[in-house]
Formats: C-alpha cells, structure tokens, sequence
C-alpha cells in the first residue's frame, strides 16, 4: 500500500512487507492452455478477458490461475478463477452490475 499527499503528490508512507514475503522467482508454466480454462466455465458465463495471476485463496495458500473476466446471462461482471495446472475452478467472485 503506498500513501501518497493530496497537495503535491509525493509519497507519503509505503507498506511493502507482503511484497518483499511473496517476491520470489518463480518457474511457471501453465499446464492447461486459454481455451481449456474457458471451459471451466458456467454455461451461463461468456467470457471477456483472461490473464495468468497468482493468488492466495484459503490463508497463505498460493494458486496459480488464470482469471477469467466474464459476464453472465444477467449482464453481472463475474471473475472466475481456474487453476492453470489442474483446470480445476477454484473461486468465483461476483462484482455486480455496471451501472
């Protein structure tokens, strides 16, 4: 989290403590491609966009995922997120309707 002054702009304060416990190398390569993760998907979900990420779900538990953009039947944003090793749907976060 950075703080930054409303007046000048300049920084203020900066909590790096999650990034320097998490920044390490890392070789990862999915072993399930765009289209498999796809899908993964409710039938009731179109996607719109998708990106490699990697995530903590349940604690400090690390996935691997791709997150999928989508927009369901209702015209609600929807990410669902599907494990780039395995395929498997891992989490689903509703983020609403756009208003």
């Amino acid at each position: 989290m950075v703080s930054v002054a409303l007046d000048d702009g300049k920084v203020c304060s900066m909590m790096a403590d999650k990034y320097l416990k998490n920044h390490k190398e890392r070789d990862l390569t999915p072993a399930v491609s765009p289209e498999d993760a796809a899908n993964a998907l409710p039938d009731s979900l179109e996607p719109v966009d998708s990106r490699l990420v990697l995530t903590h779900m349940a604690g400090t538990k690390e996935y691997f995922c791709y997150e999928i953009t989508c927009k369901s039947s209702e015209d609600e944003d929807v990410v669902v997120f599907v494990d780039a090793l395995t395929g498997e749907q891992k989490m689903i976060e509703f983020l609403g309707v756009r208003a």
